[in-house]
């Protein structure tokens, strides 16, 4: 008997064979779309294209110039500002509440003295005039000159003499207003004319830094606050009576260009204030006549040979 072959195997094994390939094709990732080349511009829109290519570089440049002009704006305001704090100007003069009187206002500053020792000496010579004009409108003038020089001899035993002298010239005028106070008055002052030299002398140099001197800087404006005061004078140096004297003691916070503050002016004469050794034991006397503005010359220390 010959064995009969169904045909359903074979079915089976194609469904079998259709369901791996389906299972391959849905496990395979998708293929990229090809990119499709853009079609080339129209010569219509390339004309365009140029046309805007010059607005855009424009645009760019205003923006880079503005932001350069901002900067330089910040930087300009800057340094004004500092400009500012470092030179305040002087305050405007207020207005009068009355009628002023008129004051002329003198003084002259001297020293002289010669300090000897064992192996050496030193000494100082000052001679300065000061001389503050009030006006009845408000006006107020100050002039000042004089000359400072200190000199030091040394000469060891053994050791070459070694000399130094500094001499310290100045002259100032400033200019500005004055105004009355519940103590006395002030005088609101600004530098229209400074002058300072130095002169240094030396034959061997010494170790003594103290010495030397330099021309101080002066404010950019100045107050001044006098006040009544009062001092004993003579009528000469030697003299043995004492008088008192009615004065306008006037200080500053502010540095001058010459000799410091507080200022003694007489309020009817110019005194002159005879400082002792280091500044010590002043005396007040008459001024020789009207105190002179022009280059004092002090005497000048006898340099060994």
């Amino acid at each position: 008997m010959r064995p009969s072959f169904s045909p359903r195997p074979r079915a089976c094994e194609a469904l079998t064979a259709l369901a791996v390939l389906l299972l391959v094709a849905c496990a395979r990732p998708p293929s990229e779309p090809v990119p499709t080349p853009a079609p080339a511009p129209a010569p219509a829109d390339a004309d365009a294209d140029a046309e805007r290519q010059p607005a855009l570089l424009d645009d760019a440049a205003t923006t880079t110039a503005a932001a350069a002009a901002d900067a330089d704006a910040d930087a300009d305001a800057t340094s004004t500002t500092a400009a500012s704090d470092d030179a305040a100007p002087m305050p405007a003069a207020p207005p009068p509440t009355g009628a002023l009187p008129e004051r002329r206002l003198a003084l002259e500053r001297s020293q002289a003295y010669n300090r000897h020792a064992v192996h050496g000496a030193d000494g100082e010579r000052l001679a300065a005039a000061v001389a503050l004009d009030l006006l009845p409108s408000g006006a107020a003038e100050l002039r000042e000159v004089g000359e400072h020089r200190r000199s030091v001899l040394s000469n060891g035993p053994g050791d070459r003499s070694r000399y130094r002298a500094t001499t310290r010239r100045w002259r100032g005028a400033w200019s500005g207003y004055w105004r009355p106070s519940a103590a006395g008055f002030t005088v609101t002052l600004a530098p229209r004319e400074l002058t300072c030299s130095i002169e240094h002398e030396e034959r061997v140099d010494l170790a003594h830094s103290s010495e030397r001197e330099d021309c101080p800087p002066a404010a950019p404006w100045a107050t001044l606050r006098c006040t009544p005061s009062a001092v004993d004078w003579r009528e000469a140096p030697l003299a043995d009576s004492e008088r008192e004297a009615p004065t306008w003691r006037c200080a500053s916070d502010d540095p001058l260009s010459g000799a410091a503050t507080p200022w003694q002016f007489g309020q009817d004469r110019c005194l002159r204030e005879e400082m002792g050794m280091r500044g010590r034991g002043a005396a007040f006397v008459p001024c020789a006549g009207e105190p002179s503005f022009d280059a004092p010359a002090t005497d000048t220390d006898a340099a060994p040979d």
